[in-house]
């Protein structure tokens, strides 16, 4: 399977924003959409850790790819890095975050939330939070699972998880 992975990426104009990453292997199977907290180093050729793991373990509970978008697109492997340039982000960054988050949940009919233990920050908590109510009011209607809880209640981050890690429901039945 690896070497039959399609990939590609999207950045903005000077490189510092991913707005997406896509990864397919399997047509055949259901893509998914992966939110996480913000881009690290994996682009349209490379994979990273946690691009690796997220491949190993949407493989294994039978899925073909995925889009993978983020709270914030800037890219950066410290969130402190990217907190500092968001403190600074303009509206239109914001609509550029917005947009792709908004455009790949509505492209597939699985979205996992995986943002991980980061959203205790404070600012992050507020984005999370805004993405979690726009995912409860439909945004395209996908069925919304996640990898597990943090104990703040947050979804688990891919990288630390179990290879066998299942999906559950994100919102309470």
């Amino acid at each position: 399977m690896k070497d039959m992975i399609v990939r590609g990426a999207s950045f903005t104009k000077d490189g510092m924003r991913r707005l997406e990453l896509k990864r397919a292997w399997d047509i055949d199977r259901p893509m998914a959409c992966v939110i996480g907290l913000n881009p690290s180093t994996a682009d349209g050729k490379e994979d990273d850790p946690t691009i690796r793991r997220i491949i190993g373990l949407l493989d294994a509970a039978e899925y073909g790819g995925f889009i993978i978008v983020n709270l914030f697109s800037v890219v950066a492997t410290d969130p402190e890095d990217c907190r500092k340039i968001c403190v600074k982000a303009e509206w239109a960054d914001i609509v550029y975050d917005n947009a792709s988050l908004v455009a790949a949940c509505k492209a597939v009919k699985i979205v996992i939330p995986a943002w991980g233990a980061g959203a205790n920050r404070s600012w992050v908590k507020t984005r999370a939070e805004q993405v979690t109510y726009a995912l409860k009011d439909g945004m395209g209607k996908p069925k919304v699972l996640c990898w597990g809880r943090t104990k703040h209640g947050h979804p688990r981050h891919p990288l630390f998880l179990k290879k066998d890690a299942a999906l559950e429901p994100f919102f309470e039945l």
